[in-house]
């Protein structure tokens, strides 16, 4: 070992030197195989819920989307904002599921149709509209008082694994009001085999859960189909807190439908199909069980017919939307 040699080592301390290096080596590579297998150990993916914890997230969302029909321009509409979401836990259930209300402090929301501009702001109980880059008064038919979110929180009750169990207004006579102006409004309708956020077993680096099944449309008579897969990219420690990294997909798909009727005209509607894709990359919070931060990507598309006496058209509706979630 000339490097040794040339440092005024001698033969003996050489051999110490050598002996050293290799328990360092030996030491270095054990270290990595332990780091590995912890890596790789289960882990257990659980919403945890403590009474009176608060968090916000803060809300981005930029889209645009067109409709076409035969012999019709199309028309393009642009869409931007973001929103502040509140979340306060009143509520901790025996079995850890927890009561959530949620509130919507503050929203900012820009829709362009060609030349045309409008946008809204909503903060502090106060609404602001513009139209053309110009304030004006709110439109006459806008009523805010009965708007879930704005004018009352909305109650989620959720289950350790993501399932919603619940969803109704804090204002019960609110809630009463909606239920008596939207006859068949069923804010629970949805959550038939709907499919957990998290599996109900820890998993490993790499591994994916996934679940197909039906849920009743709205105002369709056929089911809708849906699919739901989410992986478990990657898992560290930052700063004592484990983040996961989940990457996923859910396919929506409503395949014909009867035509229905709009009450008190004489306008019929069907849906030749529907179809949704929701693509998504979360880090999530393992150690306190909660949502860091979220982008997904939505990919809305409809073809349809409607009919207006003995007049008949089809047409189809694209649109495209990006969201990103932020805890704060």
């Amino acid at each position: 070992m000339w490097y040794m040699q040339s440092a005024g080592l001698h033969k003996g301390d050489e051999l110490v030197m050598s002996r050293l290096l290799c328990v360092l080596a030996a030491a270095v590579i054990v270290g990595v195989q332990t780091a590995s297998l912890a890596a790789q150990e289960p882990v257990t993916l659980a919403l945890k819920f403590a009474l009176g914890d608060t968090i916000q997230y803060d809300v981005s969302f930029s889209g645009n989307g067109g409709i076409t029909a035969p012999g019709a321009e199309l028309t393009v509409v642009g869409v931007q904002g973001g929103l502040s979401l509140a979340e306060r836990v009143v509520e901790v259930l025996p079995d850890g599921a927890g009561r959530v209300e949620v509130r919507l402090p503050k929203a900012d929301l820009q829709v362009s149709i060609k030349d045309e501009r409008a946008s809204f702001s909503w903060a502090n109980g106060k609404l602001r509209w513009f139209a053309s880059g110009k304030e004006a008064s709110p439109p006459s038919d806008v009523d805010l008082s009965k708007v879930p979110l704005l004018s009352a929180p909305v109650l989620v009750t959720m289950a350790a694994n993501g399932t919603v169990r619940d969803i109704a207004l804090a204002d019960a006579k609110l809630m009463a009001e909606i239920t008596r102006q939207v006859p068949g409004l069923d804010l629970n309708r949805f959550q038939a085999g709907q499919a957990p956020v998290f599996p109900d077993k820890p998993v490993a680096v790499g591994e994916t859960w996934r679940k197909t099944f039906q849920v009743p449309g709205f105002g369709v008579t056929q089911p809708v189909n849906v699919t739901v897969s989410r992986t478990l990219d990657s898992y560290e420690e930052q700063g004592g807190v484990g983040v996961a990294k989940i990457t996923g997909f859910t396919d929506t798909r409503l395949r014909g439908g009867a035509p229905f009727s709009i009450p008190g005209q004489q306008i019929s509607f069907s849906l030749a199909e529907v179809r949704e894709n929701v693509s998504s990359t979360e880090f999530f919070d393992v150690t306190r069980g909660r949502l860091l931060r979220g982008d997904y990507n939505v990919a809305f598309t409809m073809q349809f017919s409607a009919a207006a006496g003995e007049v008949e058209t089809s047409g189809a509706l694209e649109s495209r939307l990006r969201v990103s979630v932020q805890a704060r």
